[in-house]
């Protein structure tokens, strides 16, 4: 058949549409070396920026070579690394679903249960039943850190809130100088005695600790990539990773492993692109074309 010349293709639109024919957009990830993870940025006492706990390292580590996808690790302050994810700069680690976050990020199926506990000064603790025993309170929690719709509906009207860095020594100092009454903090643990010998095991030389017997909120962690970027498309197949980790064990293998001394790591070298006078979403290609 002739085709008329107004509805002859030039060679590239032929091209493209050669490519969009066989290649359907919406199925096919763009294929990458490396993927950024945006991980939260975590300090030792003396400042020095220091390794995700052996837990969460091991669920990266997991994830990775089950999806076939190699992550380039970005730690960053936590809420600049939530706030360059919404952007569509890289995957984000670790979130929890809060309907604040569902507007601007998508998520995998959830990874693994994360149990924030409330940790309050020895001979200080109080029966804790919901989130109304917290009432007249003073809590502290980490910079940037969500903690739940429930925990947010209830923030600075049933109780008071704090913001500390992620760093559970600085929450826990809040205590002992009496600027807090109860500390925020999370944990793969699901036993409130083991989390309380371990705060005291590693911060025993400032304080003594308990942790009241039942968690505030337990809720899975999930990846998380801007809504309608191209980032969506590696969530099906880590979506398959997870799956198939959680059939075998390894995930629940990897939440019992033993505690150890977080290692000094350096800074990144090229941190990504952001603007934080002129924020601005940065396109995949632009982003990682030399990774």
């Amino acid at each position: 058949m002739k085709i008329p010349n107004a509805m002859k293709l030039s060679p590239l639109i032929s091209f493209s549409w050669a490519l969009l024919s066989t290649c359907p957009l919406a199925a096919t990830p763009i294929k990458l070396t490396t993927v950024p993870l945006l991980v939260p940025e975590l300090h030792d006492s003396k400042g020095n920026v220091v390794a995700l706990s052996p837990r969460h390292q091991k669920l990266i580590e997991l994830i990775s070579a089950e999806s076939g996808l190699q992550f380039d690790i970005k730690p960053y302050p936590w809420r600049r690394a939530q706030r360059l994810a919404q952007l569509g700069n890289g995957l984000l680690w670790g979130v929890i679903k809060t309907e604040e976050r569902k507007q601007y990020l998508s998520f995998t199926n959830p990874i693994a249960p994360l149990r924030y506990w409330l940790v309050v000064q020895a001979g200080k603790k109080f029966p804790y039943h919901n989130i109304h025993s917290l009432r007249g309170k003073r809590i502290v929690i980490a910079n940037g850190d969500q903690y739940g719709d429930e925990f947010n509906a209830h923030r600075d009207k049933l109780f008071t809130v704090e913001e500390e860095t992620l760093s559970r020594e600085a929450r826990l100092a809040m205590l002992v100088k009496n600027r807090a009454d109860v500390a925020l903090m999370s944990c793969f643990l699901s036993d409130a005695k083991q989390f309380e010998a371990r705060l005291n095991r590693g911060y025993g030389d400032i304080g003594h600790w308990s942790v009241l017997s039942k968690p505030m909120l337990v809720t899975p962690i999930h990846i998380a990539a801007a809504r309608d970027h191209p980032l969506n498309l590696y969530l099906p197949t880590l979506n398959r990773a997870i799956e198939r980790l959680q059939k075998r064990g390894a995930i629940h293998a990897a939440m019992n492993l033993p505690d150890k001394k977080p290692d000094a790591v350096p800074l990144p070298s090229e941190p990504l692109v952001y603007n934080k006078r002129r924020e601005k979403r940065c396109p995949i290609p632009s982003l990682l074309q030399n990774q």
